[in-house]
């Protein structure tokens, strides 16, 4: 399984299937990375701002996202769920019942 799923944006932009895509992907992965095709979009400015408005439609009352862009892709983050603790590898072991 990969670390990651890849998707790419061509010159229909950010639609509703694609955004369903996405959220179908975060069910699975932490991270998404997105690259942006000729017929889309060449202007890195504009790229930031497709993936700050795919962040803004994905996040939700749980879940929280951030990115990332590097030329001309984006790298999509999923947070832990709100409210949500994290037991360390070191933590665990400790535990004795």
């Amino acid at each position: 399984m990969a670390a990651f799923a890849s998707f790419q944006m061509g010159k229909s932009g950010l639609t509703d299937q694609f955004m369903q895509a996405l959220r179908n992907a975060f069910k699975t992965h932490r991270i998404v990375k997105v690259s942006f095709l000729k017929s889309s979009t060449r202007d890195k400015a504009e790229i930031k701002q497709m993936a700050e408005e795919m962040c803004k439609k994905l996040e939700d009352k749980e879940q929280r996202y951030d990115f990332t862009t590097i030329g001309f892709k984006a790298t999509l983050r999923r947070f832990r769920k709100r409210g949500e603790t994290r037991v360390s590898g070191a933590a665990k072991t400790s535990m004795k019942f």
